[in-house]
């Protein structure tokens, strides 16, 4: 057993820098970018509205800007989902919205500068929100709810398997000690 803790091996761990990203993180980080993206447009449009009345230019500049059609069938639910909701749940939306972009571009960044705390962050952040992504599928199963799910499983799956996120501080020296590389790049710390 080593001398020094799980907790103090994790702290370590978060500090230091990861190999260059392999196909499957940028992957990953086309998706969180993509999301970000997404999420900040909704963020943006959702506090808009509450600043600015004028909810059906609004709308035409969001759907000129993304090229949906006006017959898109999201954009349409969408919608009327928005129709439904009052001041206060449209504020709240936004916001939140807003939070979960900013989550979203901090792992892209971070995926980005291979920094080993970003993998364990989008690895908490995807698994605290599948809980919640099985029970919109039980409630009502569509083909992008599962591919959203599938998605999300998949990648923490990779990074603990694959990325050997929170493993035991003597399985981390042993790794070191049999591949090379990867205790090169491993040792590598941040600035």
């Amino acid at each position: 057993m080593s001398k020094h803790g799980f907790f103090e091996s994790l702290g370590a761990d978060l500090r230091l820098r990861t190999e260059p990203p392999d196909g499957v993180v940028r992957l990953i980080i086309a998706y969180k970018a993509i999301s970000a993206l997404v999420l900040l447009s909704v963020a943006l449009l959702l506090l808009g509205i509450i600043v600015n009345h004028d909810f059906g230019q609004r709308v035409r500049t969001v759907v000129m800007l993304t090229g949906m059609r006006s017959d898109n069938h999201f954009l349409r639910e969408g919608l009327l989902k928005l129709g439904v909701l009052g001041r206060g749940a449209t504020t709240a939306l936004g916001v939140l919205s807003l939070l979960y972009a900013v989550l979203e571009s901090t792992e892209v960044f971070g995926l980005l500068n291979r920094r080993r705390w970003a993998e364990y962050l989008v690895l908490l952040a995807t698994v605290f929100f599948l809980p919640y992504e099985g029970l919109e599928i039980v409630r009502l199963v569509t083909i992008s709810k599962l591919a959203i799910f599938i998605i999300n499983v998949a990648i923490a799956v990779y990074l603990v398997k694959r990325k050997r996120l929170f493993q035991h501080p003597d399985e981390h020296v042993a790794r070191q000690q049999t591949d090379p590389r990867r205790a090169e790049a491993m040792a590598e710390r941040t600035p």
